[in-house]
């Protein structure tokens, strides 16, 4: 987790000794927003996501780029689909980090995520990765060994960021190119995914939680 300058400074940050709110015999308090980071595990299975919340109402760039940024994330996710491998994910990234107002190369600043499940990422991806979005050999090894037809899905976490934001959630890629985020927090708000892409999405993000909760 992060706090106000540190979160500019550090895409996945470990914790430091500042309370949220103050009190009490901390090193210094908050001042406008937190930010966290997790991978988490259950019964094995990993999942990665980020969540913003606010201490204090914060200014409308940074408001303006998270929700740009998870723009960045909606059009990751929706460029990810059967047939199709990292590296095609990845270069929907770059596009989509200059077609948003992002400095062209910010993808250099951190890695943008990618296949996930078995770790934190079973594989990052790069320019030019050649991971299949959708592994065909398990379904085709159950054929060959149990004679029948078990389709497989595929776990993924994108993670854009920005100087002071990000978007992280991880969904399941079904083989008939459905998604399925299992990192969905209801209890939070919405971002305005139309009005960021200018267009109608079915991907979901969550929002910052505001200051008032």
């Amino acid at each position: 987790m992060a706090a106000d300058e540190r979160i500019a400074l550090h895409r996945h940050p470990l914790p430091t000794v500042a309370r949220l709110l103050g009190g009490g015999l901390e090193e210094r308090c908050v001042e406008r927003y937190v930010m966290v980071v997790g991978c988490f595990v259950r019964e094995g299975l990993v999942v990665s996501l980020t969540r913003f919340r606010q201490v204090a109402d914060l200014d409308a760039d940074t408001m303006d780029a998270y929700d740009r940024v998870c723009g960045v994330d909606a059009l990751m996710q929706e460029a990810t689909v059967p047939g199709r491998s990292l590296g095609d994910v990845f270069a929907a990234c770059q596009a989509a980090y200059a077609g948003l107002g992002f400095v062209q190369n910010e993808w250099h600043n951190h890695h943008q995520g990618g296949a996930t499940g078995y770790a934190g990422r079973t594989c990052k991806a790069t320019p030019g990765c050649g991971f299949p979005v959708l592994e065909e050999n398990w379904a085709l090894r159950v054929r060959e060994i149990l004679g029948q037809e078990v389709h497989f899905g595929s776990a993924f976490a994108w993670n854009p960021s920005a100087p002071g934001v990000k978007s992280e959630d991880t969904f399941i890629l079904l083989p008939d190119g459905r998604r399925e985020i299992v990192s969905n927090t209801p209890e939070l708000p919405r971002v305005n995914l139309e009005a960021v892409l200018g267009r109608a999405t079915e991907v979901v993000k969550s929002g910052m939680m505001g200051s008032g909760f």
